[in-house]
C-alpha cells in the first residue's frame, strides 16, 4: 500500500519518493506525510526528539462512526436525499466523431493543453469580480460547454471532495475523499 525509495543523486543530494495505493489515502494524506516527515527530518537534524501531537483519533475510528452512522434509518435517507436531487437527470449525451460501440470498454485519454499566464490572470480576475473560486468558475464554464454541446438544459458533474468534516480527522493518513455530484 506504501512504498518508499530513497535515491541518492549526489554526495549531498537525495530524492525520496513515495507511492502511495489510493485506497490508503488522498490527496488530502499527501500533505500531513510531507509535513509529519518534515518535522520529523528537521528534528534528527537538530538531534532532538520528534514532537508529531498525539492523534485524537485513528482511521479506524472514523471507519466505525462512518459504519455506525450510515446504518438503518440514517442510510435510507441519505439514499432517498440524492435519489431526488438527481431525480428525473438524463445520462449525458454528447455528440461523437463515430458511432459508440454497443460494448463500452471504458478506455480513455488524455488531452494535455497549457493555459497561458495572461489567461489564467484573466480568470482570476473574472472569479474575483464575480465573488467565486477559479474552481466555480472553472466549474460553471465546463458545464455550459456540456449542455451545449450535448443540448440537454441539465447536466452532473462529479467532483472529488475532502470529505474531512471533522477537525480530529484533519491530521490523519487515509482515504476519506468522496465524490459530490454538482447538477446545474
Amino acid at each position: 500500500m506504501l512504498r518508499a525509495r530513497l535515491l541518492r543523486l549526489a554526495e549531498s543530494e537525495h530524492v525520496l519518493l513515495f507511492t502511495m495505493h489510493h485506497i490508503v489515502s488522498d490527496g488530502w494524506s499527501t500533505g500531513v506525510l510531507v509535513r509529519e516527515l518534515a518535522a520529523c527530518y528537521t528534528a534528527a537534524l537538530r538531534n532532538e526528539p520528534v514532537a508529531l501531537p498525539p492523534l485524537a483519533v485513528q482511521y479506524a475510528d472514523y471507519t466505525l462512526w462512518q459504519r455506525d452512522w450510515l446504518a438503518g434509518a440514517e442510510l435510507e435517507r441519505q439514499t432517498q436525499y440524492w435519489r431526488n436531487q438527481l431525480a428525473e437527470l438524463a445520462p449525458l449525451d454528447l455528440p461523437t466523431d463515430r458511432p459508440r460501440p454497443a460494448q463500452i470498454s471504458g478506455r480513455g485519454a488524455t488531452l494535455p493543453f497549457a493555459v497561458s499566464p495572461e489567461l489564467y490572470e484573466r480568470l482570476n480576475a473574472l472569479a474575483q469580480r464575480e465573488g467565486v473560486t477559479p474552481f466555480m468558475l472553472l466549474l460553471a464554464v465546463f458545464q455550459t460547454l456540456l449542455a451545449r454541446l450535448s443540448g440537454q438544459s441539465e447536466v452532473a458533474v462529479g467532483s472529488p471532495i475532502a470529505n474531512r468534516t471533522h477537525a480530529q480527522i484533519e491530521p490523519l493518513i487515509g482515504l476519506f475523499v468522496n465524490t459530490l455530484v454538482l447538477r446545474a
